[in-house]
């Protein structure tokens, strides 16, 4: 490949990423109906095979599921026992929003570690800090699972169902150490993340977050100015929404808001560290549009590795969360508590760095 010339996708995988795209932007919700083959065929502009290989690459994400005879639907299916029994235990999964691709990893965990108990598991739909989120505990004697959110909405449900004698797992980042908690060593993450850029050769490397007051970004920044620090010369900066900026839920959305203001400021880094996967690859996105290329003018490494980290225009390098382990233990924490183990529960599992093309590793050896 000539210097300065990006890599073009298969056709299946560009649709695949536009149709993430817009389920990230929740332009389809969760329950909803996909447009039939045909109908995807004719608003892209191409082949029923592309349109078929997309989806099914959707479907093996968990971000789409089939019923014969239906079409297509947008969440995680609904998983229980499959031999009419009442199960004895009832897993329900609060989740906030109600479909993330961070979350599609820990959900087959989930339904996998559940299916081996026997338990039946509820995805909830639409919201799950009202009463159709706890009521199917309160009904079976359930045992929740939860998802923190930034506007603690989760959270506090998760109190009361603490107070109310139900054992709640957490498998997303809390500062409550009474908390049982799944989850990767943030800190260290960021860390093995920045030092592989400093390691790289950049010297002026930015960290890219939405949400600079949020405690795990505050985490993966600890991670990010100790690598920084540790190599003279190395400039560490901070891109974050500017004085007076509303926020924006849409993490994707938000790293591409944010790549267009490093685009407006015209002073690039030479290596980006963002918040998450979906936040740098808004950022690429941004940075693409305005013919800034990704990985030879600036190099972007993300953090979760979720489906579309891989299958991107531009691969993402990315520090790996163990998505099915995490779900799998948290039901474990589950089942140790329901046996009267006493807490708090807290497992911390090692990130992996996965490299790909967005870091310009194999440009700069």
């Amino acid at each position: 490949m000539l210097p300065g010339t990006q890599k073009v996708a298969a056709p299946h995988l560009q649709l695949a990423e536009l149709i993430r795209e817009e389920i990230i932007a929740e332009e389809y919700r969760p329950g909803d109906q996909l447009p039939s083959q045909q109908l995807l065929a004719a608003k892209y502009r191409t082949s029923l095979i592309t349109v078929k290989r997309a989806l099914n690459l959707l479907k093996d994400e968990g971000l789409i599921y089939g019923e014969p005879g239906k079409g297509v639907y947008v969440s995680f299916p609904v998983r229980g026992r499959s031999d009419g029994k009442q199960a004895e235990v009832t897993v329900v999964v609060l989740i906030e929003p109600p479909l993330s691709p961070f979350f599609s990893g820990i959900a087959r965990g989930i339904c996998e570690a559940v299916s081996e108990q026997g338990w039946d598991v509820v995805f909830p739909n639409g919201s799950p800090c009202g009463k159709e989120a706890d009521s199917p505990a309160s009904r079976s004697k359930g045992f929740i699972v939860g998802i923190r959110t930034p506007d603690g909405k989760v959270m506090n449900s998760v109190s009361e169902l603490r107070a109310g004698g139900h054992p709640v797992v957490m498998v997303s980042y809390t500062e409550d150490p009474n908390a049982d908690y799944v989850g990767v060593d943030h800190v260290r993450g960021a860390y093995v993340a920045t030092r592989h850029l400093v390691e790289l050769g950049y010297r002026s490397i930015c960290y890219v977050t939405p949400e600079p007051k949020n405690p795990l970004s505050l985490l993966r920044y600890r991670g990010f100015l100790q690598a920084c620090e540790e190599k003279p010369g190395v400039e560490p900066r901070v891109l974050g929404p500017a004085p007076g900026d509303s926020p924006t839920p849409n993490r994707y959305r938000a790293g591409y808001e944010l790549g267009l203001r490093m685009v407006d400021m015209g002073d690039f880094p030479e290596a980006c560290f963002a918040f998450t996967d979906l936040v740098a690859l808004g950022l690429i996105r941004a940075l693409q549009e305005n013919a800034v290329d990704v990985p030879n003018e600036v190099a972007v490494v993300g953090f979760d590795d979720i489906p579309l980290a891989e299958s991107s225009a531009v691969p993402l390098t990315t520090v790996r969360q163990p998505l099915k382990e995490i779900g799998y233990l948290a039901v474990d924490v589950l089942r140790r508590r329901l046996k009267g183990e006493k807490g708090p529960i807290r497992i911390l599992l090692e990130p992996e760095l996965v490299v790909r093309e967005s870091c310009g590793a194999s440009l700069r050896k």
